[in-house]
């Protein structure tokens, strides 16, 4: 009689504990959906800062959930925590996930590597045939009158190097910091530029997958040691994941700009709106495709045009092919020839990127290319063609 009261006892203790242990998991389960509910209220008013001790607390409660660690990486991301974020954001990519919010998850990855200080540098020996874009013509007769083409395509060497820095300086805030130093010299033309730009930026995502950087642009140019030109304006580009794991990329640049010269000196506006669309790689090549539309507005007599662009670029691991097409059209008369010009741009370009380093830990990339202008203004044209040894930013 004893034993069977034992046996009740235990059956009555195992029958409690499952049932608290039911009854602690329903417990669990509605704390995590409370919880889950009070973040995403707050973070879509914005208040990530809030809502991340809500996503922190359901996690606690069940550390495996993972469109809880999505949303609470994203959080982390736009208060300025990228290093937690990329923490949350990799473990999510052992999950399976709908190819929306793969792609969602790796572009959030891409741009948390872009946060981290950067410094690179690139280099390129050039030999270029016509570096001044000169006509390749002596004189065009117009309407009669013939005119002499003084500038004549100069076949020469020359040089650049670049220096590009990119940081976070401000403590708790998440602008950044871009700097580039740039020279360039050419042989037969005396020719030397140098210039640098500072640009102040900001990431901000507008969408579960589109993200948009703006930046504020400062240049200064200096043309064989004298001051050549100041530019200052702003750029805005939307990063926008499409179907199939593409991305839209949308542009639009505005500058104004101070120029000198020993001729004059003049200001102006440079406008410009870009659309693109980048292609995931399949079979080992990307595709880039871009249309643009530009235009260009000086203070000064006949200095104005509009530019029509077309690119497209298929990139491989070895080779890049580049193909680009504008029609400029300038406003007014052309001062030199009194007729209203056009001007037909094409330019074709390979990018060949050795396996095999030259220099120990050193890529280095050959550019060939050739570009032509041809003008509505009788034969006036101009060719130029290239080859550039250059080790990439």
């Amino acid at each position: 009689m004893q034993g069977l009261d034992n046996m009740n006892y235990k059956s009555i203790l195992s029958v409690a504990i499952s049932f608290y242990l039911v009854q602690g998991v329903a417990m669990a389960n509605n704390d995590i959906v409370a919880l889950f509910k009070q973040g995403i209220t707050e973070s879509s008013k914005g208040n990530c800062k809030e809502a991340i001790p809500y996503f922190e607390s359901a996690l606690e409660i069940d550390q495996n959930i993972n469109r809880i660690q999505i949303e609470l990486a994203k959080c982390l991301y736009l208060t300025g925590d990228s290093k937690r974020a990329k923490e949350y954001f990799t473990k999510s990519l052992d999950y399976p996930n709908d190819i929306a919010v793969q792609q969602s998850i790796l572009l959030f990855l891409q741009e948390i590597s872009k946060k981290e200080p950067v410094v690179r540098w690139s280099a390129s020996l050039v030999y270029d045939s016509n570096p001044t874009g000169s006509s390749d013509i002596d004189s065009i007769n117009i309407n009669g009158i013939q005119y002499n083409v003084d500038s004549k395509p100069k076949a020469s060497w020359g040089a650049n190097l670049t220096h590009y820095t990119k940081n976070r300086p401000f403590k708790d805030s998440d602008y950044f910091v871009e700097t580039i130093a740039s020279t360039a010299y050419f042989d037969k033309h005396d020719n030397t530029q140098v210039s640098a730009d500072i640009n102040l930026g900001k990431e901000v995502m507008i969408s579960p997958s589109s993200l948009m950087t703006v930046k504020g642009l400062y240049n200064k140019t200096y043309y064989q040691g004298d001051h050549l030109l100041d530019s200052t304006g702003i750029n805005a580009t939307i990063y926008h994941q499409l179907d199939g794991g593409n991305t839209g990329i949308y542009g639009l640049t505005i500058k104004d700009f101070d120029y000198t010269e020993s001729r004059s000196a003049y200001s102006g506006t440079d406008k410009k709106f870009q659309f693109g669309i980048n292609t995931q790689p399949k079979d080992g090549v990307s595709y880039f495709g871009e249309v643009s539309y530009a235009t260009y507005s000086a203070d000064r007599n006949s200095d104005s045009n509009k530019t029509r662009g077309l690119q497209f670029n298929a990139s491989g691991d070895v080779v890049s092919a580049l193909i680009g097409l504008s029609k400029v059209e300038y406003d007014g008369i052309d001062e030199t020839y009194s007729v209203v010009r056009d001007d037909t741009k094409r330019k074709v370009e390979f990018t060949i990127k050795p396996k095999t380093q030259f220099i120990n830990d050193l890529n280095l990339n050959i550019v060939l290319g050739y570009s032509e202008t041809d003008s509505n203004i009788a034969s006036y044209t101009s060719n130029k063609s290239y080859v550039y040894f250059k080790k990439p930013l």
